[in-house]
């Protein structure tokens, strides 16, 4: 339990963990690395006491007044994570069993406390497991992969684990269309790319959800041939989408995108899609299509999403320019870890599970003149 201190009316507590949260702990330490990373020299003599957590920041304490060193530092506050974590005392890491220990440990604790997505345990553990063996480890050198010389690698590692308690998509970039303008024939699939920028730890394919939807004015269009493929590029997940064939007119296209499990609102990007061919629009006549299609609402979209099937999918991860497999309108993508690696992984079930949605389109001609040629698609339609 933390000690309140009185300071110029300022609350500290110095640095524990009893009865704190995995998350609450990783929180400070990573608050102490930072400070401590931003000193102009090593402390040397870090302690427990030493260290004063503030509202405003950490107070640092008692620094030696010569010989600290920063590996002795890192040494110092993994070890001390570690415990607090374990709630336990670990020793030097002198081998993958010492560190496969410490992981598990560390996963058992997160299932326990349950305020981290389950998709996201195991992967947490591992890299702190990994962090643990680098920074204890009983060899000294070379560094990499033995102990921490620097704090950079520290912050970012912690920085990068305590993100994925609270995993999101912080940024999706505009529909790009890839003829450079929104329009199609009715014999083609629209094409468009869009990059997905996420907090950090989230860069697998598989921890996103990908939502699609295809609109009129007046209706939803549903979409079950839609494809769709990922790959990472610059830290960023670039998804290329493409359409099935349309009947001509103007639609509003809007993609979302959601880590799984996370229970954030989904981020969205639209666009607006003109389709032109032999056929009549698909809209009323008389309007600037420029402002046929209403800006959606992402409740509206949301809901709409919600009630669709959820039909897993298997993605390749391939060069963008492949051919793709069919995709419904929502789904949820397969995983891969790198943009070198291989999809599916070993024994991993490639079948794509498809949406069995009804692909028709129903589309009011405008004028009264058409209704002779709407009887003759209705009849034709009945017929099948």
């Amino acid at each position: 339990m933390h000690e309140p201190l009185t300071d110029n009316e300022n609350r500290r507590w110095t640095l524990g963990a009893e009865g704190r949260s995995a998350q609450a702990i990783l929180g400070d330490v990573l608050a102490v690395a930072q400070a401590l990373a931003a000193a102009p020299r090593p402390h040397g003599r870090l302690r427990p006491t030493h260290v004063l957590m503030e509202p405003q920041g950490v107070v640092l304490t008692d620094w030696s007044a010569e010989g600290a060193r920063v590996v002795d530092d890192t040494r110092w506050l993994v070890r001390w994570l570690a415990e607090a974590l374990c709630e336990h005392p670990v020793a030097d890491i002198e081998d993958p069993d010492g560190q496969r220990a410490v992981r598990d440990t560390i996963a058992h604790r997160l299932r326990t406390e349950g305020n981290l997505a389950p998709r996201f345990v195991d992967r947490v553990a591992d890299r702190l497991g990994t962090l643990t063996g680098r920074a204890l480890a009983a060899q000294q050198e070379p560094s990499p992969p033995f102990r921490f010389h620097t704090w950079a690698p520290v912050v970012e590692r912690l920085t990068m684990v305590l993100a994925l308690f609270d995993p999101q998509v912080v940024d999706v970039g505009p529909l790009v269309w890839s003829r450079g303008v929104p329009t199609f024939g009715t014999d083609e699939g629209a094409v468009f790319t869009v990059r997905v920028e996420c907090t950090p730890g989230i860069d697998e394919v598989d921890d996103l959800i990908c939502g699609l939807k295809v609109e009129t004015e007046t209706r939803r269009v549903p979409v079950p041939g839609a494809s769709v493929k990922v790959k990472v590029e610059d830290g960023r997940l670039r998804f290329r989408l493409q359409l099935p064939p349309l009947p001509a007119g103007a639609y509003r296209v809007t993609a979302a995108f959601a880590v799984q499990g996370s229970g954030a609102v989904p981020q969205t990007s639209h666009a607006d899609l003109i389709v032109d061919g032999p056929e009549p629009l698909a809209t009323p006549l008389g309007q600037d299509r420029a402002t046929l299609v209403p800006e959606p609402t992402d409740e509206a979209f949301l809901s709409a999403v919600g009630e669709l099937p959820d039909p897993r999918l298997g993605i390749e991860q391939e060069e963008l320019s492949e051919t793709s497999e069919a995709a419904p309108s929502h789904v949820s993508l397969g995983s891969t870890s790198s943009d070198e690696g291989t999809f599916p992984k070993e024994g991993q079930d490639p079948t794509i599970a498809r949406s069995t949605a009804d692909a028709s389109v129903v589309w009011g001609l405008g004028l009264s003149a058409a209704l002779a040629a709407l009887a003759v698609l209705s009849y034709v339609a009945r017929s099948w």
